[in-house]
Formats: C-alpha cells, structure tokens, sequence
C-alpha cells in the first residue's frame, strides 16, 4: 500500500540548530545486539545498530528539541521540525492510495511548486514542478510499488519545505486483479462442466432415441416376419384345398 503523511521545515532553522550544537559532545550508551560505525571516504559518518532496546522519540519546544534513543531516524527529526506558515494547512488523500494522490492547501500558493517523491532509503524517485487548481495539487503516480514514500513539496516564496509521507496501495490492486480473475476462470470452470452436462444429456437423449428407433425397427421387423408366415401359411392352406379339389 502507499502511504503519505507530511510535514514542513525550514533548511535555515536546521542549519542554525546544527551549528548552534556543533561545539557539544554528547555521550551515550545502550543494550544492542550488534553495531557500527564508521567514516566513508566521502568524509560521510555512518552509525548503525542492529536491535536496539532503548525507545526512540523526538520532542520539540519553541527553542529546544530534544532526542532519545541511540539511533534516530533522518526523516523523523526533519519531521518533527514543521516550520510552515501556521495559516497554511494541508489535506492529503486518499492515503494509503492506489494510483492517483490529492494535496489540499488551505489556501493558494503563488509561485513554482516543486515536486519530489523519496523512497524509505532516501532515493529521489521523483522530480518535478506541481501544477495547483483549486488550491489543490493532484499527481498520478501508480508506477510506484507498494510502501511507504516521502513526498517533498517546495516553494521559494511561501512554503519552502513541506514533506509528506505516503503509502503505495498497489498490492491490493493485484490481490483485486489475482480475485477478479479467479472469479472469471471460475465462471469459466462453471461454463465448461455446464457445456459437458449439456453434451452429456444430448448424448444420452441421442442413445435413447438410437436404442428407441432400433427397438422400433425391430418391431416392425417382427410384424413383416409375422405377415411373412401369415401369407406362406394362408398359400399352403390354398394349395391343400387345391390338392384336394382336383385330386
């Protein structure tokens, strides 16, 4: 299925919150199963931990935001941090969807909408500029498997960041299409034992009437043999009274 939810942030306020800690060193510990770390060669810092036992959560205030857990989720902190202009308001629908995804603004939005879709991983799937009317944006996008996305929406002059998650209800279209044609094939089925019923019973009607006419041959067969042995006894009658007459 796929599924959207959304949420705004401003880049500038993360970038000011980012330096503002930058100078901190936090230290801290958990129960895990396994984990790493690591430096890439791009200079990225890469930490993973594989069963994790502490809760995770994000809680923010006018000027704090606060943490817990080991591992936090990118997307989760970018979230948490929805900085839109609070006259504007956003409805999405229908989510989970199928093909086609409805963004509702509370009011218009001038200027060039940017348009992007993410998958879990962080994956541009797509980009592209959104037409608005009627305050509302609609996108087609059944060509995305079944999951859960992030969808970014952009613009310079009101809404500079809104992200939305969604969810991909495709597999429920193919369980529908996998039904309907079991249905079809069923009714198929049915057709076919109906069609063998049918020849069945005509050839059963045919035999009997095969089974009748032969009986009625027969018969009729009986009859001629029976006149037969009527007439030969009627001629040997004629020729004994005839013997007797002129002898």
């Amino acid at each position: 299925m796929k599924l959207i939810t959304y949420y705004c942030c401003y880049f500038f306020v993360l970038f000011i919150l980012t330096n503002s800690i930058s100078a901190q060193k936090l230290h801290h510990q958990m129960m895990s199963a396994q984990g790493k770390s690591t430096y890439l060669k791009n200079g990225h810092y890469v930490s993973q931990t594989i069963g994790q036992q502490s809760i995770i959560g994000t809680s923010t205030s006018k000027k704090f935001s606060i943490n817990q857990g080991f591992q936090q989720s990118a997307w989760a902190q970018l979230i948490t941090k929805n900085n839109a202009p609070i006259d504007i308001t956003i409805s999405t629908y229908p989510n989970p969807f199928v093909d086609d995804i409805s963004f509702k603004f509370s009011k218009h939005i001038e200027g060039t909408i940017q348009f992007f879709v993410f998958d879990t991983a962080g994956r541009l799937i797509v980009a592209k500029n959104a037409l608005m009317r009627n305050n509302t944006i609609n996108e087609n996008l059944h060509f995305l498997p079944s999951g859960t996305y992030l969808v970014q929406i952009k613009n310079k002059t009101t809404l500079q960041n809104n992200i939305n998650t969604l969810t991909s209800n495709v597999a429920t279209n193919a369980t529908t299409a996998a039904t309907t044609s079991a249905a079809v094939q069923t009714n198929v089925n049915a057709n076919e034992t109906a069609s063998n019923t049918a020849y069945t019973t005509l050839q059963s009607n045919i035999d009997t009437l095969s089974t009748g006419s032969n009986a009625a041959i027969a018969a009729v067969q009986l009859d001629v043999d029976n006149n037969e042995a009527d007439s030969d006894a009627a001629i040997g009658a004629i020729n004994t009274l005839a013997d007797g007459k002129f002898y």
